[in-house]
């Protein structure tokens, strides 16, 4: 199924500014974020995560929220290949840990010392900019640095209306997406920043699971410059 037309008012900001992508923020138009569902999503599980202090701003320790989605599309898509997937899945204290034996992210595979978070929306034209022309290599360039990407799919092609599977697979498969992706029925991202905007876009430090940095639209370089120098931090002297 293809991907319904942008319904809001950033459809016609994006096909006249498409060169301004780099900074621009796609809004629904209703001004009405989506409440999310208090403490939804947390995952209680009983593994290792650090204590907070818990918040939604630079220096707080983000909610072990959990999403449902894929650890690894390039596997396939579908119900056989779907996954709970949470952000202690990430958790990396010592900067050096590895994926256990029961991890879909794969037995002793090196844990990312920095976690972006994208959160995107169907409706969203420079989210699907971002899809297509960013991200991507992005990916190439901190994936073997130790970065990793999770997307986070959390509107339909209409505002304010929770993405499903089927948007997930079609949006995978229209970017041909290689790193985790989920969807987020209940809104856990919502407490993070207002929903009647994408792109948003996080640096989680997966040594403590603070938030390091948060944007709205489609990052600039200073984002990515940020990434990079917790990562050059992380691995600390050669």
């Amino acid at each position: 199924m293809p991907f319904m037309p942008v319904i809001s008012r950033c459809y016609a900001i994006a096909a006249t500014m498409i060169l301004a992508l780099t900074s621009a923020a796609c809004t629904s138009g209703s001004g009405d974020p989506v409440p999310p569902l208090p403490g939804s999503g947390i995952l209680d599980t009983g593994q290792s995560y650090p204590d907070g202090p818990f918040g939604t701003t630079v220096g707080k320790t983000i909610n072990n929220y959990v999403f449902p989605g894929y650890a690894r599309p390039a596997a396939g898509l579908g119900e056989a290949n779907r996954q709970e997937i949470s952000l202690g899945d990430f958790f990396n204290p010592t900067g050096d840990g590895t994926f256990p034996a029961d991890s879909v992210f794969g037995a002793g595979e090196p844990l990312p010392r920095a976690l972006v978070v994208n959160v995107s929306a169907v409706w969203c034209g420079p989210c699907k900019q971002e899809a297509l022309s960013v991200l991507p290599g992005e990916y190439d360039h901190f994936k073997p640095l130790g970065g990793e990407i999770m997307m986070v799919l959390a509107d339909s092609a209409d505002p304010g209306v929770a993405a499903d599977f089927e948007n997930l697979d079609n949006w995978i498969s229209a970017f041909e997406g290689k790193y985790p992706a989920v969807i987020d029925p209940e809104y856990q991202m919502g407490s993070l920043f207002d929903t009647s905007s994408f792109p948003a876009n996080f640096i989680i430090d997966t040594k403590d699971m603070t938030i390091a940095e948060v944007v709205k639209g489609v990052p600039q370089d200073s984002f990515w410059t940020k990434l990079e120098s917790l990562l050059t931090a992380a691995a600390g002297p050669n």
